[in-house]
């Protein structure tokens, strides 16, 4: 049996805990979004943010709908790395409970190494005009 983890998301309040262990993956991710701007999308609840108990990682999520049900995306996601492996099995686990058929995660290549059963389904190309 995998073992279970009991996370839930955390409140906009622990924003200044993740903004550093989350800078990182917002430069890679093409800058197209500030930290304030995560921040409102976390106030507004268009997303949610999750903490390991020891606040060293974070993960911010978002919800999508599709033709085969709700997928929660792992957006955004930094820290040590064994404990963002457990925060997401954790939020795989919530995600399931709350209606998620799949979860998702757009990033570089190495979380496909990193994180065993997700598997490569298309590669992001960005060009700057």
């Amino acid at each position: 049996m995998a073992e279970s983890y009991n996370y839930s998301p955390v409140g906009a309040e622990y924003w200044l805990l993740a903004e550093p262990l989350l800078t990182e993956a917002l430069e890679r991710g093409a800058n197209l979004y500030t930290p304030d701007d995560v921040y409102q999308k976390l106030r507004s609840g268009e997303c949610q943010l999750w903490m390991s108990p020891s606040h060293q990682s974070a993960i911010v999520t978002t919800w999508t709908d599709s033709a085969v049900g709700q997928i929660i995306n792992l957006w955004l996601g930094g820290g040590n790395l064994n404990e963002v492996k457990d925060l997401v099995v954790g939020i795989e686990q919530w995600g399931k409970k709350h209606g998620a058929v799949r979860s998702m995660i757009v990033g570089r290549r190495g979380w496909g190494r990193s994180l065993p059963g997700y598997t490569e389904s298309a590669t992001l190309f960005l060009k700057e005009i």
